[in-house]
Protein backbone atom coordinates (compact mmCIF):
# COMPACT_ATOMS: atom_id res chain seq x y z
CA UNK A 1 0.00 0.00 0.00
CA UNK A 2 1.24 3.21 -0.96
CA UNK A 3 2.75 5.59 2.47
CA UNK A 4 0.15 8.15 1.61
CA UNK A 5 -2.94 5.60 1.76
CA UNK A 6 -1.40 4.50 5.17
CA UNK A 7 -1.07 8.15 6.76
CA UNK A 8 -4.77 8.75 5.39
CA UNK A 9 -5.85 5.90 7.35
CA UNK A 10 -3.68 6.33 10.00
CA UNK A 11 -4.83 9.97 10.64
CA UNK A 12 -8.81 8.43 10.57
CA UNK A 13 -7.87 6.12 13.17
CA UNK A 14 -6.90 2.73 11.57
CA UNK A 15 -6.81 -0.15 13.79
CA UNK A 16 -4.15 -2.13 12.00
CA UNK A 17 -4.26 -5.64 14.53
CA UNK A 18 -7.05 -6.27 16.74
CA UNK A 19 -4.09 -7.57 19.01
CA UNK A 20 -2.91 -3.84 19.30
CA UNK A 21 -6.75 -2.54 20.28
CA UNK A 22 -6.88 -5.47 22.86
CA UNK A 23 -3.48 -4.55 24.04
CA UNK A 24 -4.19 -0.66 24.44
CA UNK A 25 -7.45 -1.83 26.54
CA UNK A 26 -6.10 -4.16 28.73
CA UNK A 27 -3.13 -1.89 29.74
CA UNK A 28 -5.40 1.83 30.09
CA UNK A 29 -6.95 0.38 33.45
CA UNK A 30 -3.58 -0.24 35.17
CA UNK A 31 -1.82 2.98 33.47
CA UNK A 32 -4.52 5.21 34.90
CA UNK A 33 -4.59 3.36 38.37
CA UNK A 34 -0.89 3.86 38.21
CA UNK A 35 -1.63 7.28 37.73
CA UNK A 36 -4.13 7.72 40.60
CA UNK A 37 -2.20 5.55 43.25
CA UNK A 38 1.48 6.45 42.22
CA UNK A 39 2.96 2.75 41.90
CA UNK A 40 1.89 -0.37 39.95
CA UNK A 41 1.69 -2.68 42.96
CA UNK A 42 -2.47 -2.73 42.55
CA UNK A 43 -3.88 -5.70 45.08
CA UNK A 44 -5.58 -8.62 42.28
CA UNK A 45 -8.70 -7.11 43.18
CA UNK A 46 -7.83 -3.21 42.37
CA UNK A 47 -10.33 -1.78 39.48
CA UNK A 48 -10.51 1.53 37.78
CA UNK A 49 -13.59 3.05 36.13
CA UNK A 50 -15.06 -0.78 36.15
CA UNK A 51 -11.76 -2.66 34.92
CA UNK A 52 -9.42 -4.98 36.24
CA UNK A 53 -6.53 -3.55 36.78
CA UNK A 54 -5.06 -6.03 39.37
CA UNK A 55 -5.81 -9.13 37.56
CA UNK A 56 -4.48 -7.06 34.28
CA UNK A 57 -1.31 -6.92 36.29
CA UNK A 58 -1.11 -10.39 37.94
CA UNK A 59 -1.69 -11.89 34.46
CA UNK A 60 1.03 -9.45 32.95
CA UNK A 61 3.63 -10.22 35.87
CA UNK A 62 2.41 -14.72 35.15
CA UNK A 63 3.21 -14.30 31.64
CA UNK A 64 7.05 -12.92 31.87
CA UNK A 65 7.47 -15.55 34.55
CA UNK A 66 6.36 -18.37 32.15
CA UNK A 67 8.15 -16.87 29.64
CA UNK A 68 11.48 -16.21 31.43
CA UNK A 69 11.00 -20.10 33.14
CA UNK A 70 10.62 -20.86 29.21
CA UNK A 71 13.81 -19.32 28.19
CA UNK A 72 15.43 -20.79 30.80
CA UNK A 73 14.61 -24.88 29.93
CA UNK A 74 15.56 -23.60 26.69
CA UNK A 75 19.27 -22.84 27.74
CA UNK A 76 19.15 -25.67 30.39
CA UNK A 77 18.25 -27.56 26.74
CA UNK A 78 20.95 -26.22 25.03
CA UNK A 79 23.49 -27.24 27.41
CA UNK A 80 26.74 -24.80 28.40
CA UNK A 81 28.05 -22.63 25.36
CA UNK A 82 29.40 -23.23 22.52
CA UNK A 83 28.13 -27.14 23.13
CA UNK A 84 26.19 -27.01 19.83
CA UNK A 85 29.32 -26.13 17.89
CA UNK A 86 31.05 -28.93 19.05
CA UNK A 87 28.39 -31.44 18.58
CA UNK A 88 28.20 -30.52 15.22
CA UNK A 89 32.14 -30.36 14.08
CA UNK A 90 32.26 -33.93 16.13
CA UNK A 91 29.41 -35.56 13.55
CA UNK A 92 30.75 -36.75 10.29
CA UNK A 93 29.21 -37.71 7.67
CA UNK A 94 25.98 -40.56 8.48
CA UNK A 95 27.38 -44.08 8.45
CA UNK A 96 31.02 -43.29 8.32
CA UNK A 97 32.87 -46.86 8.52
CA UNK A 98 34.01 -46.51 12.14
CA UNK A 99 30.94 -44.45 13.70
CA UNK A 100 33.07 -41.23 14.67
CA UNK A 101 32.92 -38.94 11.64
CA UNK A 102 35.52 -37.43 9.78
CA UNK A 103 36.11 -34.80 12.48
CA UNK A 104 37.70 -37.50 15.00
CA UNK A 105 39.84 -39.07 12.25
CA UNK A 106 41.11 -35.82 11.05
CA UNK A 107 41.98 -34.28 14.67
CA UNK A 108 43.41 -37.71 15.47
CA UNK A 109 45.34 -38.05 12.34
CA UNK A 110 46.81 -34.43 12.99
CA UNK A 111 47.50 -35.65 16.57
CA UNK A 112 45.06 -34.14 18.18
CA UNK A 113 41.90 -35.79 19.92
CA UNK A 114 38.25 -35.74 18.86
CA UNK A 115 36.36 -33.47 21.98
CA UNK A 116 34.22 -35.60 23.81
CA UNK A 117 30.43 -34.56 25.04
CA UNK A 118 30.22 -35.13 28.51
CA UNK A 119 26.20 -36.47 28.53
CA UNK A 120 26.93 -38.59 25.79
CA UNK A 121 29.96 -40.29 28.21
CA UNK A 122 27.53 -40.16 31.43
CA UNK A 123 25.05 -42.41 29.22
CA UNK A 124 27.66 -44.78 28.48
CA UNK A 125 28.77 -44.92 32.39
CA UNK A 126 25.11 -45.20 33.54
CA UNK A 127 24.28 -48.13 31.33
CA UNK A 128 20.74 -48.94 29.52
CA UNK A 129 18.04 -46.95 31.19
Amino acid sequence: MEENRVAQLEKLGMAWSHLDVAWEKELAAPREWAAEAGHLLAPVDATYQGYQAGISLKNARAATRRAATRRAATRRAAGPPGRRERAAACQGPAGSADGRGTAGRAARAAGGHRPVLVPRLTRRLRGPA
